[in-house]
């Protein structure tokens, strides 16, 4: 495999999650009410192509954010990522989180002030669930505490996204942090609300069955907000954005915070890259 076509593959971890939920029949619902799938088409690379479609469902109390992601290069699949982030509906707080690759998978489990990482291998078939991989390596990682000593909660990054919507995040300034689980333990990210704005796109009825593979976009009106997502510790930060470098912006539905588009500079990566929504359900 080529360089470039290396570097293509790396788009596979560009999952990009956001808040929502509800049902609805369009798509001019879904921007007023919520969404329940979202498919984005990566862009800015020569030769290169792929979609990331983002689930949200209900199950009895639970959320399920589900992600998939394929990148091609010269229409030849280099790369393909699934994540599962188990929410309670009630609270927004994790449950679980698993993270799958060919070559590579993870498995998050919460508790009440600890949380617990797998790191595993394919024993064969890369295809198989992940109850049939091998375990390299598990940790476990108590929660931070705030100043009364009591633990602060940790979210999955995708899951930490889709909380976003629960969020004080209305207005040019207003910030939060939340605490994201990685590998290593977990990292404060800031969260800001950077600019706004309202924006025509050209977008797709995901609810509509497909035509030839290929639905008719119509212009939609959005009322958007610039975040900026910035790790406290960015070489403790091994999930999120590709470690874009320089500004990254990340452009949401003010209301649901729903990811509309995402633009940066990712290492390995020349030029600018985009993330950028096609369709919406």
């Amino acid at each position: 495999m080529t360089n470039t076509m290396r570097d293509i593959g790396l788009l596979a971890a560009m999952l990009l999650i956001a808040a929502g939920g509800g049902s609805c029949t369009d798509a001019d619902s879904a921007a007023r009410r919520g969404w329940r799938h979202l498919r984005l088409d990566i862009r800015s690379v020569p030769l290169g192509s792929g979609k990331l479609d983002m689930r949200v469902a209900q199950r009895r109390g639970t959320t399920l954010l589900e992600t998939d992601v394929v990148a091609r290069f010269m229409g030849a699949k280099v790369a393909e990522k699934t994540t599962t982030s188990e929410l309670d509906s009630r609270t927004g707080l994790p449950r679980s989180f698993e993270s799958w690759s060919p070559k590579r998978g993870r498995r998050y489990v919460f508790e009440d002030e600890r949380y617990i990482v797998t790191k595993l291998k394919p024993a064969g078939d890369p295809h198989a669930p992940l109850d049939e991989w091998n375990v390299t390596t598990t940790r476990e990682f108590e929660y931070p505490r705030n100043d009364e000593g009591d633990a602060i909660p940790v979210h999955d990054f995708y899951g930490m996204l889709l909380h976003l919507a629960r969020q004080p995040l209305d207005h040019v300034g207003d910030a939060i942090t939340l605490h994201v689980a990685t590998s290593r333990g977990p990292t404060p990210y800031r969260i800001v609300v950077a600019e706004t704005r309202t924006i025509e796109r050209p977008v797709a009825d995901l609810a509509q069955p497909d035509e030839k593979k290929k639905k008719k976009k119509r212009r939609r009106e959005f009322r958007e907000q610039r975040l900026r997502i910035i790790p406290a510790d960015p070489e403790n930060a091994d999930e999120g954005f590709l470690k874009m470098e320089g500004e990254v912006e990340l452009w949401v539905d003010a209301r649901t915070k729903a990811i509309h588009e995402l633009s940066g500079n990712p290492r390995k990566i020349p030029g600018r890259v985009e993330l950028v929504l096609i369709g919406i359900q």
